[in-house]
């Protein structure tokens, strides 16, 4: 059985560089979800039809659509507006905590068993709060993302 994993802001920087990633080593099928539908479908379709150019064999979707995300081993969350001019760490938080709280439904919907992985800074403090009312909640922190947050702090 072929893993599937699911990059939700699949269409920014951090979450198409994941996406191509995982793809390019052939870790899974990948689904790209993004609120930028059209962009989020155009980084699927750029990243599946290299695939074949550098050997690999996997499927790779992208949309605003969760039910393809069903099933998935792992979801990826790089979901997350980034700091601006005059904002705070903790105003970054509140709104990055607002973003994770409208994801957590849908992960409870499309994909209970997944494993949770957040990258969107300030990873420490939002991500886990707002998906602890996940009800087979497991997460899973990356070792790059919240050392950064931890230097910028």
């Amino acid at each position: 059985m072929k893993r599937k994993v699911t990059v939700v802001g699949g269409a920014g920087n951090v979450g198409a560089t994941v996406a191509r990633q995982i793809a390019e080593k052939e870790l899974a099928d990948v689904v790209i979800i993004d609120i930028a539908e059209s962009k989020a479908a155009g980084v699927g379709l750029d990243i599946y039809e290299t695939c074949p150019i550098i050997g690999s064999d996997v499927r790779v979707i992208g949309g605003s659509d969760w039910g393809p995300a069903a099933g998935s081993d792992i979801v990826v969350i790089t979901s997350g507006k980034p700091r601006g001019p005059n904002m705070s760490r903790d105003d970054l938080v509140r709104d990055n905590f607002n973003i994770m709280k409208s994801i957590a439904p849908k992960l409870v919907e499309h994909t209970p068993d997944a494993i949770i992985i957040p990258g969107r800074q300030p990873a420490r403090r939002d991500g886990a709060g707002a998906l602890q009312a996940r009800p087979s909640f497991r997460k899973s922190g990356s070792s790059a993302w919240p050392a950064c947050s931890t230097r910028r702090a």
